[in-house]
């Protein structure tokens, strides 16, 4: 890789695998299209735009924004008006993170509901790696990570 051929932002719209794993066990689709950990030629991923992509990083600001005003606020509130404080933040948090992972998946790979494979739509997103699910957290932090953006030397 030569550093002039190095473009952050074409590198953040181009859609990159995440491969989900269940208990650190990467899945695949089995020959009875099925769910397993049995390695197979099809991988179950979800393809994602980077954290640097204008609609995520705006929502990505969002969030960062919603955590500030929630540690400033947590300082000046009286100690019985921090649960309230406290569950208004979670849900503005749960609100902000779901439109994140919504904006962020671009496609499926993979993904079998009810034995069939599945294109990316608000509705799978919202079954498979939205907030409150399975997959949400390592969906969340793939996102956020940015060496993914780019093969390793030994791939490239």
């Amino acid at each position: 890789m030569d550093f002039a051929n190095i473009d952050l932002r074409a590198a953040h719209e181009k859609p990159t695998p995440v491969h989900l794993a269940l208990d650190g066990a990467p899945l695949y689709v089995q020959s009875d299209n099925q769910i397993g950990t049995a390695k197979t030629d099809k991988p179950c991923r979800v393809l994602l735009i980077g954290a640097g992509s204008e609609k995520v990083s705006a929502i990505i600001r969002e969030i960062e924004r919603l955590e500030m005003v929630y540690g400033q606020r947590a300082g000046r509130t009286k100690d019985s008006g921090l649960p309230a404080l406290a569950e208004q933040h979670q849900a503005a948090m749960r609100d902000a993170t779901g439109r994140l992972v919504h904006a962020a998946v671009v496609g499926f790979e993979g993904i079998v509901f009810d034995g069939k494979q599945v294109e990316v739509s608000a509705e799978y997103i919202d079954r498979l790696c939205a907030p409150r699910t399975a997959f949400f957290h390592q969906v969340y932090d793939a996102i956020l990570e940015q060496k993914r953006l780019f093969p390793s030397a030994a791939s490239a």
